[in-house]
């Protein structure tokens, strides 16, 4: 694979962690004041920009016909999904209040925090006030009757320019009125491209420094200008590698061919975790059934990729527990983070150990800008390697995701200055580097 070189994130957003944020499972109040409450706790662990799932007001019909498979399956019985909306521009009362939100973004940027919003505009409940406005606010078939999507909720009509004009009306009302710093789009690349970028324009002229991240595979980011990151990559893979499922040669050519289909430039949000995978995960999340030195190791990865890295909330403390889109106390259920976990040895070693990495990353502009080539490595497939490549300074980053140690010979390459190191030993000799490695462990490390 020739080397990968991303495209430069604004300033503001270089050498960057963000952190995402579910009220619902951040709490135990699960509100916007209550997590007000937590932001020095972000602050103080190197998080420059926050990321809120979505906190409008939810569509409550009941009927399960208008439900997600996964909603039902879930058990909850709650028909409130945070992604069915009903009303774009209220704050669902679960939650909080106008009054609530603006002092948290106004916190947050006391602290040095950016905030960006989850928005949802591939669909809407099926009782949302935008259908009071007009018939062609959503799809309809020949009948009459509302298309409904792979969630079964009602798709919007962008075929409607009062449907674009109403949506482009909500991502301005939040900033205007809000002051937020950035979106992340709901299955992006299902919503027509050209709203998206008309959308950018008009944020553009009246704020600097916003940022969008698209959840989807991405092909249209690397050719048009509205999003700065995109969020859809192998992830499965990379869990596969970590848990030792798959040989480091079959995750590369997952990366290779992923960067290969049209997406040589995308700038990736990289993680292990977020509100999708540990709601989905039930008792098996990864943070529960792997080794705690497999999760550190996977997440040292993504603080070594290129593109910006995330946080999931309470994977800076190991929290395990399981979670869950519909769980809130109005109906009987709160499954969110163990903050108690912050005090055991696993939280705290965990709790340094990101910050470390959130450290690295933001003082490190070989991580942060870097072009990545792999690293051959002739070790019967069973180490990973890459290299970082910043104005002639380079990085070298090995990961041993095999139970035993492994012993490697790097020829023609000198360790000069170790940046992380989670359980390796490196011996320089004439023709180039010795690196031990024990088990589920990495180093990251400077070369001549």
């Amino acid at each position: 694979m020739d080397s990968f070189e991303p495209k430069a994130l604004p300033l503001f957003a270089q050498g960057v962690t963000m952190y995402q944020l579910f009220l619902r499972q951040f709490t135990p109040e699960g509100t916007l004041q209550a997590a007000e409450k937590l932001l020095p706790h972000l602050a103080d662990l190197g998080i420059r920009i926050l990321y809120l799932c979505p906190f409008n007001e939810a569509d409550d019909d009941e009927n399960r016909d208008y439900w997600s498979p996964r909603q039902i399956a879930s058990g909850m019985n709650n028909p409130k999904n945070p992604y069915r909306i009903n009303d774009y521009f209220r704050i669902d009362s679960e939650y909080g209040t106008d009054e609530d939100f603006a002092s948290f973004v106004r916190v947050a940027h006391q602290l040095g925090i950016k905030v960006m919003l989850d928005i949802v505009y591939l669909h809407c409940g099926p009782k949302a006030t935008l259908l009071s406005m007009d018939s062609d606010m959503i799809q309809r078939d020949k009948e009459d009757k509302p298309i409904l999507g792979t969630w079964h909720f009602p798709l919007l009509n962008y075929d409607s320019i009062k449907l674009r004009e109403y949506m482009w009306g909500n991502m301005l009302y939040f900033v205007k009125k809000f002051d937020i710093d950035g979106y992340r789009c709901d299955v992006g690349d299902n919503v027509p491209l050209s709203f998206w970028e008309e959308g950018r324009r008009r944020i553009d002229a009246i704020k600097k420094d916003f940022i969008m991240l698209d959840e989807a595979p991405g092909i249209q980011v690397d050719e048009k200008s509205a999003f700065e990151l995109v969020y859809g990559f192998r992830h499965g893979s990379l869990l596969k590698f970590f848990k030792n499922e798959i040989s480091p040669s079959e995750f590369r050519k997952e990366l290779d061919d992923y960067f290969a289909d049209g997406r040589k430039n995308l700038r990736i949000m990289w993680y292990i975790d977020n509100h999708d995978i540990a709601s989905d995960a039930y008792e098996e999340r990864f943070e529960k059934t792997a080794d705690v030195k497999q999760v550190g190791n996977a997440l040292a990865f993504v603080f070594a990729m290129e593109g910006m890295p995330l946080l999931y909330n309470g994977q800076e403390i190991a929290d395990s527990n399981r979670h869950s889109l519909w769980a809130n106390h109005e109906y009987g259920h709160h499954l969110g983070i163990n903050w108690a976990t912050a005090m055991t040895p696993k939280g705290e070693n965990r709790l340094a150990f990101v910050k470390e990495l959130i450290k690295l990353r933001a003082n490190n502009r070989v991580l942060t800008m870097g072009t990545r080539a792999w690293l051959d490595i002739n070790h019967e497939d069973k180490v990973l390697g890459l290299v970082r490549t910043y104005e002639g300074n380079k990085v070298v980053c090995i990961f041993n995701a095999e139970k035993e140690m492994q012993r490697v010979s790097l020829p023609h390459i000198q360790a000069k200055k170790i940046v992380l190191n989670t359980g390796a030993e490196i011996q320089d000799i004439s023709d180039g580097s010795v690196v031990e490695l024990q088990r589920y462990s990495c180093v990251f490390f400077e070369i001549k």
